[in-house]
């Protein structure tokens, strides 16, 4: 007992240790925010941030571990960082940031927020050696290690009269939500203090270019160029030769990571430039800049404090902000919310647009989701049991194909239970947005916007379906404090002046970095565009062969599979798969082993997705054509009409002799006795002819020889021939089989046949080829003419094809499978009939015929012909892509 009460009170003194220290944390920190938030404009250059920042590093270590506890959405912040957890697909990292509230008092902050897309909740994550508060710093993922990397970034005064910038280098393991300070090898060799850069991923490397160093009485904007090495801890500076051209001083660029390197766009500086283009080459520790040609269907107007995200080989681009008017009183500023799409390596950009459902209601979008979902799953599970069976292996074994997938079922389900806002117009216009990709989900946070002197922060979160653009999804969303006040002002104030010192303001702190001492600069005329690689460099010379690349890639990729209009993933590299494969053995013919072929698998499915994404913009503009052009998706009806066997079937060779030899064995089980059974042979013999002598020949060896060979001599048939009418069975060949008529039902009485029609010359028909056979279809009505159901329009498309001369029956309401025919899309030639081809969804109805005989050579009918066929005869008449479509719904009996 005495030992009990000691663990007891010992347990409890520490646990009134760890209160009295979290009571004196938070006591620390609400005392220097007052310090901080107490701090006047004319003392504000007299604040020691060192002190400062070192009283946070000191609150900062009372935290005992790293724990994460549920919580609200993050408080409006601007120049944070978004990231999409490497490790988990359903996670996002939010860090960092500043907020300037209305009394003019900057906030830094430090928080780690993580917001799981499953569950739609935030949890914030304390740790004892989390980064100090920043704002402007930079971070990404690593290439292979799964980590992510920050670093660098600003923290200024509370009214903003000194800045300090770090130079500090940061590890987070999205994991365990730990963070570690990196102290890379070698004094001296690491990047100076900055903010307002850009860092993204290569292969095993970090690359980290540009920003900017404010003194408060000066603003140096940089442009060096520098490598982290994750394996070896070391930082390099990529020098270029001097005789190359490379970007010029920048930062709130965008950064994306490119298979040779990286690539640069846009941007801002101080300093009048003029457009640069460029594209490096080289590895470590040599690089180059390569210039490249500007794209000339950029966004426009130019602007700055636009946002870009990596999906797939290409950029994202949001947002952003233009200068309209420039003078004495002031700038007025033009705010944008539009979405374009940036071919990286066509160096395209294509505008993207929402699409608004075809089929209207919460309850239907929440069906065709599902159906969605379980579409993505299927095609996981196909290309899974394909590569399964292609290694000779059992399906569990298709594990080890590391396929790519889309969105997990069970997250779906997950999402599914709640449901968000969806809208069909794009976020609230602003700039310096934070944009991150997670699978095929763009996610939109924060962002700033301005009206006259009022800034607005925003602490928004919005998600975009990239695949189907089918609006946007608000998944969470606060009214931002001086928004009432900014529609106020642009009512009563519309004629006051501007105030001095504000020409500024509507440049973000840390990625614009304004100064109102100095002069206002002018947006570039051009984007400025860079692409970045690391790739050895022979030569650094320019040679018009290197200013023609991106026409010989254009032209390179014009042989490539291209996606039809309205055409899935998984449907286009189910159609194109032997040509990726064959593209690649091109490229690889000694692909024999095993594990070769297994590879060969993933890397088709992986350049088939590439390629789809690729296309995506051009394919959803010329999908936007068709169904403008009323050349959009067609459901029609199709009818399997039977008519059931009349006759059982011909007898099976196995189950002939079957019934024989069951036969012959019931007769020898009832012959008479065997006389070597019991009597030897020889003696009493004249006993047992006793039946013969008394007239009985049954027992007799003559009878029953001759009764064996009659019995095995007799024909099997039915016919009349050489026997009685009266006695004899109906013959199984009829007329019709003889003359071979396939109108008639009287035909192949033993098999199920099958009603197929012809279409006219005119084109229509399910084959996709002029004058093609088929089973009677139709469209379903148009919604104005009213709604029906799908065995309603059944009937009603059976009885407009075929006539009303027959007695049938529809077996279920629901269609046993179904058919599409695409419309003729791609660089190939094609008649201008296929070219206007609408999508044709066709869904099978199964039907039974009694009585009565179809009659397709109405007036105003499209079919010409009809026949009754088996499946075999089917398979005959019939394209090779509607067979594999409909033979699983025909019975080979």
């Amino acid at each position: 007992m005495p030992k009990a009460k000691d663990k007891k009170s010992k347990a409890e003194q520490k646990a009134a240790k760890a209160q009295k220290q979290s009571k004196k944390a938070a006591k620390g920190e609400k005392k220097l925010k007052g310090k901080a938030q107490d701090v006047d404009s004319d003392d504000d250059t007299n604040v020691d941030l060192d002190a400062v920042l070192a009283a946070y590093a000191e609150e900062q270590a009372k935290f005992l571990k790293v724990t994460e506890k549920p919580c609200g959405a993050p408080s409006p912040r601007s120049s944070c960082t978004v990231l999409a957890s490497p490790s988990n697909r359903s996670e996002l990292f939010i860090f960092g940031g500043e907020f300037m509230d209305s009394n003019g008092i900057c906030h830094f902050y430090n928080d780690l927020f993580v917001y799981n897309s499953a569950k739609g909740e935030f949890s914030q994550v304390t740790s004892p050696n989390s980064p100090p508060p920043r704002s402007g710093h930079a971070w990404c993922r690593s290439g292979n290690t799964g980590k992510i990397y920050m670093g660098f970034g600003e923290f200024s005064s509370p009214k903003q009269g000194i800045f300090y910038h770090f130079n500090s280098f940061y590890m987070l393991d999205p994991d365990t939500r730990e963070w570690a300070q990196m102290e890379p090898k070698g004094k001296g060799r690491s990047p100076p203090a900055r903010s307002g850069h850009r860092m993204t991923y290569w292969k095993n490397f970090i690359l980290l270019f540009g920003g900017f160093q404010d003194t408060s009485q000066q603003t140096k904007y940089l442009n060096d160029t520098w490598v982290y090495d994750c394996r070896e801890n070391v930082w390099h500076e990529m020098k270029a030769p001097a005789a190359t051209q490379k970007p010029d001083p920048r930062s709130s660029f965008s950064f994306l990571p490119h298979e040779s390197g990286a690539v640069l766009y846009g941007g801002y500086s101080r300093v009048k430039t003029t457009t640069t283009a460029s594209k490096p080459a080289g590895a470590p520790p040599g690089m180059r800049w390569e210039r490249r040609k500007r794209p000339a269907n950029g966004p426009s107007p130019t602007r700055t404090g636009s946002s870009m995200a990596y999906h797939k080989g290409r950029g994202i681009f949001f947002g952003g902000v233009h200068d309209v008017e420039e003078s004495e009183e002031g700038i007025d500023s033009e705010f944008f919310n539009d979405m374009y799409i940036w071919n990286i390596d066509r160096n395209r950009f294509f505008p993207l647009t929402l699409r608004r459902p075809k089929a209207a209601g919460a309850k239907k979008l929440q069906v065709q989701s599902r159906a969605r979902d379980r579409g993505k799953a299927d095609e996981e599970e196909l290309l899974r049991n394909l590569a399964a069976l292609e290694t000779k292996g059992s399906i569990g074994g298709a594990d080890e194909v590391d396929i790519p997938t889309t969105q997990d079922d069970t997250m779906a389900e997950q999402e599914s239970k709640r449901e968000y806002p969806v809208k069909f117009e794009m976020p609230h216009p602003r700039f310096n947005a934070q944009l991150t990709v997670q699978e095929d989900t763009l996610y939109i946070f924060g962002g700033t916007f301005e009206k006259k002197d009022v800034e607005i922060t925003f602490a928004d979160l919005y998600a975009v379906d990239l695949g189907k653009l089918d609006g946007v999804k608000e998944l969470e969303y606060a009214e931002p404090v001086n928004w009432n006040v900014t529609q106020e002002e642009s009512e009563d104030e519309s004629d006051e002046d501007m105030s001095e010192g504000d020409d500024d303001d509507h440049v973000d702190r840390s990625d614009a970095d304004t100064n109102a001492d100095s002069p206002r600069v002018a947006t570039p005329s051009t984007p400025t565009t860079t692409a970045a690689s690391l790739r050895p460099s022979a030569s650094t010379a320019h040679t018009a062969d290197e200013m023609e690349t991106e026409e010989t890639q254009a032209a390179s990729s014009s042989s490539l599979p291209f996606p039809r209009a309205f055409e899935s993933l998984r449907e286009f590299f189910a159609r194109t798969s032997n040509e990726w494969q064959s593209l690649l053995l091109k490229q690889t013919p000694d692909a024999t082993s095993e594990g070769t072929l297994k590879e060969l698998r993933k890397k088709a499915f992986s350049q088939a997705e590439n390629r789809w994404w690729d296309a995506r913009e051009e394919v959803m503009a010329l999908e936007d054509e068709q169904e403008a052009a009323g050349i959009g998706e067609v459901v029609n009806l199709g009818i399997v009409l039977s008519r059931a066997p009349l006759l059982t079937p011909d007898a099976h060779p196995f189950e002939t002799a079957y019934h024989l030899y069951q036969r012959r064995l019931n007769e020898r089980l009832v012959l008479p006795f065997t006389q070597y059974l019991y009597y030897k042979r020889g003696t009493p013999k004249d006993s047992w002819h006793d039946e013969a002598l008394v007239g009985d020949e049954c027992g007799s060896d003559q009878h029953i020889l001759e009764q064996l060979v009659d019995e095995e001599g007799r024909s099997a048939e039915f016919t009349p021939r050489g026997r009685d009418a009266k006695t004899s069975g109906l013959a199984r060949a009829t007329a019709a089989d003889e003359r071979n008529d396939t109108r008639s039902l009287e035909r192949k009485l033993s098999r199920t046949l099958y009603l197929l029609v012809k279409a006219e010359q005119s084109g229509k028909g399910e084959k996709g080829e002029k004058g093609g056979w088929a089973f009677p279809s139709g469209p379903l009505l148009p919604r104005q003419q009213g709604k029906e159901g799908l065995r309603e329009a059944a009937k009603r498309v059976l009885t407009e094809t075929c006539g009303r001369n027959m007695n049938t029956w529809f077996v279920g309401a629901h269609p046993v499978g179904h058919w599409i025919r695409r419309p003729w899309s791609g660089s190939g030639s094609g008649s201008d009939s296929e070219k206007q081809a609408k999508t044709e969804k066709t869904f099978f109805m199964k039907a039974r015929i009694f009585a009565g005989q179809a009659n397709v050579q109405q007036d105003a009918q499209a079919y010409q012909d009809f026949k009754w066929l088996t499946k075999e005869e089917i398979k005959t008449v019939v394209d090779s892509s509607y067979w594999s479509r409909i033979q699983d719904m025909l019975v080979a009996q």
